[in-house]
């Protein structure tokens, strides 16, 4: 049984499930940060599923997700989050203010709504989950891709892969100096949800 409220139900890490019964006590949530061969963090299990849902290298499958009700805050929606096609990135590196525009394509299925809103056929109600869903995963996005740029000034997404087709040498790629230019690179993230 998992004592973290349902609130957070998501925001944590092997050794933080707690449960009853008898079971094996391996716990395989989260993920350890690695930079330069150290480890130097772990993530949740919400960091994880962000960081596969921003690699543009990797098929992340699908999630389930807990969001507040947009129509009633006393009831959470459970939903399965799937990439909706390719992650885009759009990168201007030479500018004086580098820039990456992440463009995230995601479906959502809600599972469970104990509020009984009819999401299905009221098309404004609809909307409003659509546009709840798109605030809320775009806040985490950017949230963690700020912790991403402060805390660890790396990145664990991938993205110097699409990083180097921008420079036509090899010589004007190293003295860009990704480890060093991503920590400063302003970065906006746009969720596409669809319902």
């Amino acid at each position: 049984k998992n004592r973290q409220s349902r609130e957070d139900q998501d925001d944590i890490t092997a050794g933080q499930f707690y449960f009853n019964g008898e079971t094996n006590n391996t716990q395989f949530v989260g993920s350890a940060v690695y930079k330069e061969g150290k480890m130097i963090d772990t993530l949740t299990i919400e960091e994880t599923r962000m960081t596969y849902l921003l690699n543009p290298t990797l098929e992340p499958g699908f999630f389930l997700a807990t969001f507040k009700d947009p129509m009633d805050e006393n009831y959470s929606i459970v939903s399965r989050i799937e990439a909706d096609g390719p992650l885009k990135l759009k990168m201007n590196l030479k500018s004086d203010t580098p820039n990456i525009k992440v463009t995230v394509p995601l479906l959502f299925e809600v599972l469970s709504n104990h509020s009984m809103t009819d999401y299905t056929r009221d098309v404004e109600k609809r909307q409003q989950l659509k546009s709840n869903l798109k605030q809320n995963m775009e806040k985490k996005f950017e949230e963690y891709i700020k912790k991403t740029q402060e805390e660890y000034k790396a990145n664990p997404f991938g993205w110097s892969l699409s990083a180097r087709k921008q420079f036509n040498t090899i010589s004007a790629w190293e003295n860009f100096d990704w480890m060093k230019s991503y920590p400063d690179i302003k970065v906006e993230v746009n969720v596409q949800p669809r319902l």
